[in-house]
């Protein structure tokens, strides 16, 4: 390290504070990037900043005072300006104030510190800190964007989801686009969330575009046969009971006391019974049931799960009955050598 000699430096009997002239408070870098658009990332529609390389203030502010015949100067073995240095203490800095020293039209770089403890300034403190504040939320933004176009380009399914009006999509992509991460369970669950609503809403059209084509409820006592939609309890002054919404093979629902015969009917069962029906005041292809009688199963979901099982032993047996049979030719077979 080259031993220094300026008249800067703190050990100099020729330093003198009051000579010293604050020109500005600047990040120490000559150049900068800047925001110059944006750009899709991906084949969605978020955009990514780009980004251009252009003269930092410093740098401007350095080649109008050279112009007008200042210079900078050689601290030791580094440039007094420019070396991310305090040119009076050496300490490394980020953020300094440029001085202007009149003398020989020098100029120098120093510290917050220096600046407030040996350059007898105390009026620089709040640009030193908006600096710094704004430096670090400018990096903070930058990674941020940089980290959320990456999962955005590695998970273009999570496009989707900025324009999902669901609840828990909008909370996880608000804290992604915040915080710049998620967790690879977060983005799972986000993307099945997303297929699942995409899925609800054609299985919704679907249903609106049949029910243009359903007939009307009819009224009065008749024979409905369809599949059952939902089973639910409803509490009531009497109690409660457990009711049926039933979409009929014309179309139109029924809601409806679930009988006793069909005390175990499930989501999905197709069952048939005798009710009496009344078509609703708002909906003509929804009626009410009431007094349902005659009920039976059509297709039970449950039946035909009790069939596969029992399908199933029975394949295991008659597959354990062939392994013994094939045991025993081959130990007859063994026998008779």
């Amino acid at each position: 390290m080259t031993k220094r000699t300026d008249i800067h430096r703190p050990s100099s009997p020729s330093f003198d504070p009051e000579a010293y002239e604050l020109f500005g408070i600047f990040t120490i870098a000559l150049k900068i990037r800047k925001v110059v658009g944006y750009v899709r990332a991906g084949s969605g529609d978020y955009m990514t900043p780009q980004y251009k390389t252009v003269d930092s203030p410093l740098k401007i502010a350095l080649e109008d005072l050279k112009a007008k015949g200042w210079r900078t100067d050689d601290i030791g073995d580094r440039d007094s300006v420019i070396g991310n240095q305090c040119a009076h203490c050496g300490a490394h800095i980020r953020y300094g104030a440029l001085l202007t020293y009149a003398k020989d039209l020098t100029l120098l770089v120093v510290g917050e510190d220096c600046l407030n403890n040996r350059f007898e300034s105390d009026l620089t403190a709040n640009e030193f800190h908006a600096l710094r504040e704004a430096g670090r939320l400018n990096r903070t933004r930058l990674t941020t964007a940089e980290r959320v176009a990456a999962i955005y380009t590695a998970n273009p399914k999570l496009v989707e989801a900025r324009d999902s009006e669901n609840g828990f999509v909008k909370d996880v992509i608000g804290k992604l686009e915040q915080n710049g991460e998620l967790s690879e369970r977060q983005i799972a669950a986000v993307i099945k969330a997303v297929q699942r609503d995409a899925d609800w809403a054609v299985k919704k059209a679907a249903d609106e575009k049949a029910m243009e084509s359903a007939k009307d409820a009819p009224t009065g006592r008749v024979e409905v046969t369809g599949e059952v939609l939902s089973v639910k309890w409803r509490d009531s002054a009497f109690g409660g009971d457990f009711k049926m919404t039933v979409k009929t093979t014309d179309g139109w629902k029924l809601w409806v006391t679930r009988p006793r015969a069909l005390s175990e009917v499930e989501r999905g069962d197709t069952v048939s019974m005798m009710v009496t029906v009344t078509p609703s005041n708002d909906d003509p292809k929804f009626a009410f049931g009431k007094r349902p009688g005659q009920a039976k199963f059509i297709v039970s979901q449950k039946l035909i799960e009790q069939q596969r099982q029992q399908q199933v032993r029975r394949d295991a047996q008659r597959e354990l009955a062939n392994e013994y049979a094939r045991e025993a030719r081959l130990e007859a077979e063994m026998k008779g050598q």
